[in-house]
């Protein structure tokens, strides 16, 4: 008998198929019998002759893959069920139905009126990378405009992050340019103005890494308040309470640290302190590649909604194809630094230009 615990949580799709492959062969040539954990329900789909389903502690369900997917008797199922991401979107809408319409009137920080929707906020041009005669970034070229999500898809290794931490002013070993608004932004933070700071924010991969442990949850959101605008400290306390609510998180929860909070509570901290500022661009850098599919679809809906209701230029990073048509409106696919197929969410999964992208669709597990 083998174990298999979340072996392929955080893989790319063409590196899951692999990894599945592998295991389906072995253990059918060993006659060995597989316990397989894992959170992603298309992968069961894909593995799985029976599937037991657990809730805090408790099975709830269980029988054959085919009884439990398709006819789920327990309400939690179900839930999981209706929560796993599908490559033809929500009721065959793209992103959720959020498009690129303008912010409520009077959203703060959007950088978006009238016809400023249209305007490019964040625009990238000839951005390469290299270390040593490796060539990481090849001449990549983007814009995102104001209330839009454009997904950077592509397998691990193709240069995803470094891009997203380029754009953040964390990696300032790169050629090409890397406009706000039309204004060139520095190389490195350290030369870019508190404004230029709040106007480009991160949500980082793991949300176990990126709170410091020492520190409450209203002290991690507030800090970038205290350096990068002149709050007062009334006005900063209003702000972080304000925003943990826009989060969907109890601002109770504010005197907590980070170990007292669940994966998605945290990850949801995560985006408050990158939110708190009202910045004009959000980098997530695969934000919900860590998370259970029920968690995952919450992330989701609510990053939707506040682009929508803010204004906020998203850059969605991610390996997950499936996730297109619930947050994006535009993809653009990164393989070996360069960017080999652009274009809205539709174009791409429904007509694929490149054999990169179509292998890419070809290795996604369906339900």
């Amino acid at each position: 008998m083998v174990v298999l615990d979340e072996p392929t949580t955080g893989l790319d799709v063409t590196t899951q198929t692999l990894v599945l492959e592998t295991v389906g062969r072995l253990t059918a040539e060993h006659d060995t019998a597989a316990l397989y954990i894992t959170h992603d329900l298309a992968v069961v789909a894909t593995v799985a002759d029976r599937v037991a389903v657990l809730r805090r502690g408790e099975v709830v369900e269980c029988g054959t893959t085919s009884e439990v997917l398709r006819t789920p008797s327990h309400e939690y199922t179900r839930e999981l069920v209706a929560a796993v991401p599908h490559l033809d979107g929500p009721d065959g809408a793209s992103a959720s139905g959020v498009g690129t319409a303008e912010p409520e009137s009077g959203a703060s920080g959007s950088g978006a009126s009238g016809s400023g929707a249209s305007v490019a906020v964040l625009s990238v041009r000839d951005l390469s990378v290299s270390y040593g005669e490796n060539r990481v970034l090849r001449d990549v070229s983007l814009d995102v405009r104001a209330g839009e999500c454009l997904m950077l898809l592509g397998e691990s290794g193709s240069g995803k992050t470094t891009l997203s931490q380029c754009i953040a002013g964390l990696n300032e070993r790169h050629q090409g340019t890397i406009a706000l608004s039309g204004t060139e932004l520095a190389a490195s933070t350290a030369k870019r103005s508190a404004e230029q700071l709040r106007s480009v924010q991160y949500v980082f991969q793991s949300p176990y890494s990126s709170l410091n442990p020492r520190k409450t949850i209203g002290q991690s959101v507030e800090l970038p308040l205290r350096t990068l605008t002149d709050l007062d400290r009334r006005e900063r306390a209003e702000r972080v309470h304000a925003t943990l609510e826009r989060v969907r998180l109890d601002p109770d929860l504010a005197v907590r640290l980070p170990d007292q909070l669940s994966g998605g509570q945290r990850q949801r901290a995560a985006i408050a302190r990158a939110l708190v500022t009202t910045p004009d661009v959000l980098l997530c850098d695969e934000v919900t590649s860590a998370l259970d599919v029920s968690v995952q679809a919450t992330i989701i809906e609510l990053l939707c909604t506040l682009r929508r209701e803010l204004g906020t230029a998203m850059l969605f990073v991610t390996h997950n194809i499936a996730l297109a048509r619930h947050v994006a409106d535009r993809i653009a696919v990164l393989r070996g630094g360069e960017v080999v197929e652009s274009g809205t969410v539709d174009e791409v999964l429904d007509a694929p230009q490149h054999e990169y992208t179509r292998r890419l669709l070809a290795n996604t597990p369906r339900m």
